[in-house]
């Protein structure tokens, strides 16, 4: 059975992918999983928001077990609705295109032994609306995957919740942790990523299921990080989520100093 190395939002941070690389080493996970945004940054130029993009883009291809989330970030620019408030819109058309030309090693969702994994999560309403009750995490994921094909289910993809301004129930690309915790989907685990964390956190509900974040790449608008560059090791066989530290955080340190010229 398969571990899954479960990682939080890039935001353009391509200065993180060589330690990325070194816990791939280390851990020798037998997939990868990157759970979204991989552009859009504060006070990133829009030569930047795009090389970044590819760059991301091409390190995927290099690996073969690397299946990269669509975020909400992602997702605006593929479906052209402009319904996220960090997208650069004078890049429009070449952000399209790259998630459009990537399409084979990009998924709204994923399972593995009875976990989803998304951006943002599956809330119970929004399935309600727009998912035909399925009874497990895999079907759930397929049932995700296919409202990427039609304008229609790419509108659903895009409802958003009070929590991020909106006025729909929350889709799994815009879910905040608040709204995934307080109206999960019963029935399997979950991680998500897209709620800025201090660290890799989980919850258990009242009905057993397990849900963790790992949004722990993320900044504020100053460009201060907000964490700890944690990381997640799925062992479907054992059932288990362990929290992945950053090995090298003087390295990333480093780093992050240079950014966003990296």
């Amino acid at each position: 059975m398969p571990r899954l190395l479960i990682i939080g939002d890039l935001h353009v941070k391509t200065f993180l992918l060589p330690f990325i690389d070194q816990t791939i080493e280390q851990i020798a996970p037998d997939r990868v999983i990157v759970l979204g945004d991989y552009m859009d940054d504060w006070g990133v130029s829009s030569t930047s928001n795009l090389m970044a993009a590819r760059k991301i883009l091409a390190w995927a291809h290099h690996h073969d077990s690397i299946t990269l989330l669509f975020g909400n970030h992602d997702m605006a620019y593929y479906s052209g609705s402009g319904n996220c408030a960090g997208n650069d819109w004078t890049i429009k058309s070449e952000a399209y295109l790259l998630f459009a030309e990537n399409l084979d090693i990009m998924q709204v969702a994923t399972s593995e032994g009875g976990w989803l994994i998304t951006h943002g999560g599956l809330c119970g309403q929004w399935a309600d609306q727009c998912l035909a009750a399925p009874q497990s995490a895999r079907l759930a994921a397929e049932q995700i995957n296919e409202l990427l094909g039609t304008s229609e289910g790419r509108r659903k993809l895009e409802m958003v919740g009070r929590h991020r301004g909106g006025y729909d129930w929350p889709s799994p690309l815009w879910a905040d942790w608040s709204e995934l915790t307080q109206d999960y989907y019963f029935g399997f685990d979950q991680i998500v990523g897209h709620t800025p964390q201090a660290t890799c956190i989980n919850k258990t509900t009242r009905s057993g299921e397990q849900l963790w974040c790992c949004d722990t790449f993320s900044t504020a608008s100053s460009g201060r990080p907000l964490g700890d560059y944690s990381m997640l090791l799925l062992d479907t066989e054992a059932n288990t989520v362990i929290v992945i530290e950053q090995p090298d955080r003087a390295g990333v340190t480093a780093a992050y100093r240079r950014y966003p010229d990296d």
